[in-house]
């Protein structure tokens, strides 16, 4: 992932890429995580609202919620705003680790460009599921879930339109969308009655151990509130 961390990418081709492989199978047929289907997502959100994606979160989602450190770099931007925390990548299990804080997030695109911080993600998870942003009948959609095997280290996950549910140690269920990128992960959960916690760690896990320790110590943190 380093070889392409300053490439800037424009989303067509980041479907292109996706169109060129063979497809694991067919519509319908059974459930896989694709970032590809965010960056399809984003591209109708531009051909529906006749503007950059980029724009259309800051004003349905971003400036609404008061979101002040969550932000869409611009076109070329490789540097976090701001004060912020330094990311590393080993490219294997026991790997040196590599700084690798300066990078062009548009790989991620409508999959994950966004800069934030867990507070405004935290903010934005208890917004979200507490029906702040969507009319009843379309959260109702989000949250009907099938099974998502292999969506993270822990099985058990059920996977809606665009979140995710898990049945906790305490007995209680979080909803929540963790991310990750060259340097960076973050998981968030939260729960029915309003809890919620986020982690972020800034070096990319290389083991699914890694990212169990990562995901169980959300659920301790919302358990533990």
């Amino acid at each position: 992932m380093r070889a392409v961390a300053h490439t800037y990418f424009e989303p067509r081709q980041l479907v292109d890429a996706a169109l060129a492989e063979r497809r694991h199978f067919r519509p319908g047929k059974r459930w896989e995580y694709s970032n590809t289907n965010y960056v399809l997502l984003g591209l109708i959100v531009q051909r529906v609202t006749g503007r950059p994606v980029a724009e259309v979160l800051h004003r349905r989602i971003i400036e609404p919620l008061g979101l002040d450190d969550t932000y869409w770099p611009r076109e070329g931007e490789q540097r976090i705003r701001g004060p912020h925390p330094r990311g590393y990548l080993a490219d294997a299990p026991g790997a040196p680790w590599v700084d690798i804080t300066r990078l062009d997030p548009s790989l991620g695109w409508a999959a994950g460009q966004l800069v934030s911080t867990p507070a405004d993600l935290g903010r934005f998870m208890e917004a979200l599921l507490g029906g702040e942003l969507l009319p009843p009948a379309q959260l109702r959609a989000m949250k009907r879930t099938v099974r998502a095997p292999g969506f993270d280290a822990r099985p058990g996950w059920r996977y809606g339109l665009g979140v995710a549910r898990h049945r906790l140690p305490c007995d209680t269920v979080g909803w929540g969308h963790g991310g990750d990128i060259q340097g960076f992960e973050t998981r968030n959960l939260v729960t029915p009655d309003g809890r919620w916690a986020v982690v972020a760690v800034t070096g990319l896990p290389t083991s699914m151990a890694m990212l169990a320790d990562v995901s169980d110590a959300v659920a301790d943190l919302v358990c533990a509130s």
